[in-house]
């Protein structure tokens, strides 16, 4: 019997789908180490998924419609952004897009500010990247504290999204990589940061990290955005 996945609603991104970075993250908790997972579609919530391993080191996710998601290891070199303090995080934060009126995140786990069950990351500019402080709460974490992988994933992706689209662009989530490399630890203050990388065509390419407030690396990403019309 293969094994399911079911994304509860909670964690969506838009109204009717699941934040990208959180499946993405899903998907790779079912692989061993760095993970890249493309998203074929917008992930269903509250609808189990079957996982099929068409081979060593490679997962697929569908649902009742056909593929939602495949991924795999990967060995990708990372671009990471550089480390940026908690008071100037903060400061960034202030200036967050999202705070605009009409501002299109209502329904995000991660990047709402209407959500206080989300993660509340608000990353806002500096010179040549987006900050935002998070402090993980006691929920996301296991039992040792440490913030789970799939939340970690999700807090790496709404960050690149801000930092590689303009204001009023949308864009989904279609490719993300990610490597953890130390415990995110629930309850203590880390910054996240973001940074455009290039674009080409409706591809729009950016990467981000996790920080201690001491300036520790955590976790890393690379996001490939693809915008739409709307």
């Amino acid at each position: 019997m293969n094994d399911q996945v079911i994304i509860p609603s909670r964690f969506r991104g838009p109204p009717d789908s699941a934040n990208g970075g959180y499946a993405c993250g899903l998907v790779a908790n079912l692989l061993d180490g760095p993970a890249e997972v493309t998203l074929r579609r917008p992930p269903p919530l509250d609808t189990a998924m079957a996982v099929v391993r068409p081979a060593d080191g490679q997962i697929e996710i569908h649902d009742d419609h056909g593929l939602v998601a495949e991924g795999q290891t990967t060995s990708e070199q990372f671009d990471v952004p550089p480390p940026i303090g908690l008071e100037e995080a903060n400061r960034a934060a202030a200036d967050y897009r999202g705070f605009q009126p009409g501002a299109t995140f209502a329904s995000c786990f991660v990047c709402s500010p209407e959500r206080e069950d989300g993660l509340r990351i608000f990353p806002g500019p500096l010179e040549d990247v987006l900050a935002a402080p998070w402090t993980p709460e006691s929920s996301l974490g296991s039992r040792r504290g440490i913030v789970r992988p799939e939340i970690i994933w999700a807090a790496l992706d709404c960050p690149t999204f801000f930092a590689s689209t303009e204001p009023g662009q949308l864009a989904l989530l279609g490719r993300m990589a990610a490597e953890v490399s130390a415990g995110v630890r629930a309850g203590r203050p880390h910054v996240v940061v973001a940074q455009k990388l290039n674009s080409n065509g409706r591809k729009r390419f950016g990467s981000s990290a996790i920080y201690t407030a001491e300036g520790e690396l955590c976790a890393v990403a690379r996001t490939t955005w693809i915008t739409i019309d709307y």
